[in-house]
């Protein structure tokens, strides 16, 4: 009589980002320089800065080296 070994499945947060769809080996490398190797490794990253997004300013008001949001409308295009 045989018996056949338990097969251990991998939690789902401990697999690589590979295994998630449209994460290719170039998005998988890009992870990587960030330390993401893993589903949780994802979960858990946290952005190195946080920018508001709620609130626009005019175009007038914009100021050189601060980050701000502005709204336009493209009204012509040309070379």
């Amino acid at each position: 009589m045989t018996v056949a070994a338990p097969t251990r499945e991998v939690s789902p947060l401990r697999r690589p980002v590979t295994s998630l769809f449209g994460v290719g080996s170039e998005r998988a490398a890009q992870l990587a320089r960030l330390e993401i190797f893993t589903v949780e490794d994802l979960l858990l990253h946290r952005p190195s800065r946080y920018e508001d997004r709620r609130h626009f300013s005019s175009i007038a008001n914009l100021q050189a080296r601060q980050a701000m949001a502005a709204r336009g409308k493209v009204v012509a295009l040309g070379v």
